[in-house]
């Protein structure tokens, strides 16, 4: 009963990763078995193609938009606040979409590692230092998600609350600026128009929290792997009694009178450890090697232009101010993201 008790504390890596499984389950880029039945595999290559099909009833019109208004700035500025997101996210869909087998072994990697750190009889220190870094994950991810779920109910939902110059039906704003070879008068086109747009905009809005919240969960757990094994190498010549037993090998325990051999065993699994880490490394790389690509260049054009929107509405309509001060905190809290796990991750390697 007590053993029972003890395992049923134990946490779970599912309850720090919820968030972003739950978004990419509804994006239909949460990796499924590979023994799933053919029908499921087709079912979910189905759901994928029609979320990339609403999303595109957004992003190829905004792009449309970005042409017929060529030459007003102040449109082109507007546009882009939100279409350079909608670039990255139309980007991210199919991208993961043919990396699902990459997603799938770095997810293996970490559940491995995490029940084995999370076992009774590995140190506490390792269960520490895994734990800790999976709560910032988890507390981080949560932080960034209203933020980005802020704006972009601010960016759907204030037409609705401010109308155009000259406050007519045919002024009316959409809730992203797209471009659609209909006239809009009706009040069934408009209303399915908007409906497409709130769609679109939900879409986007789970594509970059899901893989910036991934990418956060996935370096951060890394780094946790990094510093274990620090302590692995720091603690190799101590015996088994002195350091309780291996996070990574316990089952591997020898006898403790057998100093010699368990030493070698100890080498001999912190180097397939670190094979582990380094692989592991490798599939996080090819999964996001792209996007940390795109993200950068997203990013600094998506301040610059929210930059030049806060000075034109400086002195403007109220809820417009706040959608681009939300906006802009989103997308520094995005590229705080991608720093400092870089950072972090140098700080590991040294």
């Amino acid at each position: 009963m007590a053993a029972s008790a003890e395992k049923s504390e134990i946490p779970l890596l599912e309850d720090y990763i919820r968030l972003n499984k739950i978004n990419l389950l509804i994006l239909g880029l949460w990796p499924i078995p590979e023994v799933a039945p053919k029908l499921r595999q087709a079912l979910q290559f189905f759901h994928t193609a029609v979320v990339f099909i609403l999303f595109s009833m957004l992003f190829f019109p905004a792009i449309i938009d970005l042409y017929m208004f060529k030459g007003d700035v102040g449109v082109i500025a507007d546009n882009l606040c939100t279409t350079m997101t909608m670039f990255s996210v139309i980007t991210y869909i199919p991208y993961f979409a043919l990396r699902r087998k990459t997603l799938k072994a770095i997810l293996r990697n970490m559940e491995s590692n995490w029940n084995r750190s999370m076992d009774l009889t590995a140190p506490k220190t390792h269960r520490d230092i895994l734990l800790r870094a999976a709560e910032f994950s988890k507390a981080f991810t949560r932080w960034y998600s209203f933020t980005v779920y802020v704006t972009c109910s601010l960016y759907m939902f204030s037409p609705l609350f401010i109308l155009g110059d000259s406050e007519t039906q045919t002024a009316r704003r959409q809730p992203v600026r797209a471009w659609y070879p209909i006239n809009q008068t009706s009040e069934v086109i408009y209303t399915a128009i908007y409906a497409s747009q709130v769609v679109g905009g939900a879409i986007s809005c789970l594509g970059s929290v899901s893989v910036d919240g991934l990418f956060l969960v996935m370096m951060r757990h890394f780094c946790a792997q990094l510093r274990i094994l620090q302590c692995e190498l720091t603690t190799l010549g101590t015996s088994v009694a002195n350091c309780e037993s291996n996070s990574f090998t316990a089952h591997f325990r020898m006898n403790k009178t057998t100093t010699d051999v368990e030493l070698l065993q100890r080498i001999k699994n912190i180097i397939e450890d670190h094979q582990s880490a380094i692989q592991n490394a490798d599939n996080i790389r090819s999964l996001y090697n792209v996007v940390c690509f795109v993200q950068l260049f997203v990013s600094s054009v998506v301040i610059c232009v929210i930059g030049f929107q806060l000075i034109f509405y400086l002195d403007s309509r109220g809820l417009d101010l706040v959608k681009y001060v939300m906006y802009i905190q989103a997308v520094l809290l995005q590229i705080y993201i991608y720093c400092s796990l870089g950072d972090d991750l140098l700080t590991e390697e040294i």
